[in-house]
């Protein structure tokens, strides 16, 4: 039965029309008697509903009818306080009477699933959505905060329930947290995704200089993990090596052959068979991707990781404290409770914040930070025992950031992870011409926000 039946069918069997003509419409659709049905439906139901009624079959499989207020009040958007769930965040407001009285109920999101707003610039998605939602929720978060403002308005209560990261390479100030994407690479797998992160997919761009430049920086950073000591183990690294004198070069490919790892004697093979001219084309492919990288700014908070940047323990921290909480066994593990206080947890919050007009010229730097805390985030799950809060991530302005797989990828495995991803986007359009399955990632969105929409 399509969708449209089978919503017409719910709205009819929950209304007050005749139940047997409603059981006629059911068994001539459970036999596939579709002429039947219809006729049923359209000259013995249609002209007995309600006007309400009559709207709701009218629309039924389309997605465009209204919720009437019985609908939410008996939906799981809407519950008594003493039912809330911990990992609730709320997303509007229903307004009632009830018993001559004027009342206001939440509409909450909570479960599975991820979220999508969309909302056209100076809509106040911000002061409508992001901040409160950071108030509100108490599980680990991360948020892309080009402005600096939820940063400001929301670290103070966040860090009563664990540590506040704040990465800010442009902070007048220089306060901002560390993080070195290579800290994040145990595998060639892991080398893969963070070049796949550091590369964005260029219009018009040879696939030949493009895929050789991506092999090439995998193989160095792997190489880089491998034989530079401690301190040397990131960015500014492999930004030396994409730019060596003769020596270095020769020195590099020696290292490679006398490795004994496969991949490494082919990356070698294949950097000594390419001519003088074509390898320094490569190169600069490379450099080009990750020019963003050589600022002085960004090269002074990407040198190391700051020790609390913990995102692949954070599932594992937030089930744990949860069980402290429950069972009552703070004291025995080094918390001090009281019957008011604040229990101080490990609930994690990372803001990422670069400001809107460098964000075109810094988008590698966004992309590498969210997308490897993504993947760190996505294997630290917690099977057994999962958190009652999922791990939430913020994408404000997410087309800003480009095309990433890895976004694509994650909506659809990263609920069994124990991760809510919240997008917005400004409209429809935006998203279609950033994402090749932009279908998708709206599809595996359970909610689904247009706030003062300007694309009708």
């Amino acid at each position: 039965i399509d969708e449209a039946h089978q919503e017409t069918l719910r709205i009819l069997e929950a209304s007050d029309v005749d139940q047997t003509l409603v059981r006629r419409y059911a068994f001539a659709l459970r036999f596939g008697k579709m002429n039947e049905a219809l006729e049923i439906l359209r000259g013995r139901i249609l002209p007995t509903t309600s006007k309400t009624v009559h709207t709701r079959i009218m629309n039924a499989g389309s997605g465009s009818s209204w919720a009437f207020i019985p609908d939410l009040m008996n939906s799981d958007y809407i519950r008594y306080p003493y039912e809330q769930p911990l990992d609730k965040i709320t997303i509007g407001h229903l307004g009632y009477t009830e018993d001559g009285e004027d009342k206001l109920a939440n509409i909450i999101f909570h479960g599975d699933g991820h979220l999508l707003t969309i909302a056209p610039t100076g809509a106040g998605k911000s002061q409508r959505y992001i901040i409160p939602a950071t108030l509100e929720y108490r599980g680990p978060m991360v948020i892309f905060d080009p402005k600096g403002e939820v940063y400001k308005e929301t670290a103070w209560i966040r860090d009563w329930h664990g540590p506040v990261m704040k990465f800010a390479p442009f902070d007048p100030k220089g306060d901002s947290d560390s993080f070195n994407p290579l800290d994040t690479v145990e595998s060639w797998d892991d080398a893969l995704v963070l070049t796949n992160l550091l590369f964005e997919e260029r219009e018009g761009g040879d696939a030949f200089w493009e895929a050789s430049a991506r092999d090439l920086v995998r193989g160095l950073i792997m190489y880089i993990l491998r034989n530079r000591q401690e301190g040397r183990k990131n960015m500014r690294e492999l930004l030396r090596l994409l730019a060596p004198s003769e020596d270095e070069f020769d020195e590099l490919i020696n290292d490679l052959m006398t490795s004994g790892d496969e991949k490494f004697l082919e990356l070698a093979n294949v950097l000594s068979a390419m001519s003088e001219k074509m390898r320094a084309s490569v190169y600069q492919v490379a450099r080009s991707h990750l020019d963003a990288w050589r600022s002085d700014a960004v090269s002074s908070v990407t040198e190391s990781t700051t020790e609390a940047w913990t995102p692949r323990v954070t599932p594992q921290s937030t089930s744990l404290e949860e069980t402290i909480v429950e069972y009552g066994h703070a004291e025995r593990v080094g918390y001090t409770t009281t019957d008011t206080a604040v229990i101080r947890g490990t609930t994690e919050t990372y803001y990422i914040i670069v400001p809107p007009e460098k964000i075109a010229s810094y988008r590698s730097i966004l992309r590498v930070i969210l997308g490897t805390t993504l993947s760190e985030a996505m294997k630290g799950k917690r099977e057994e025992d999962p958190p009652k809060r999922p791990f939430m991530f913020v994408f404000d302005e997410l087309p800003q950031l480009g095309y990433m797989s890895l976004i694509e990828d994650s909506v659809a495995v990263a609920r069994a992870a124990q991760i809510r991803l919240w997008f917005f986007v400004q409209d429809i359009g935006q998203l279609r011409q950033t994402f090749k399955k932009w279908e998708t990632i709206i599809a595996n969105c359970r909610a689904q926000i247009f706030f003062k929409p300007a694309d009708l």
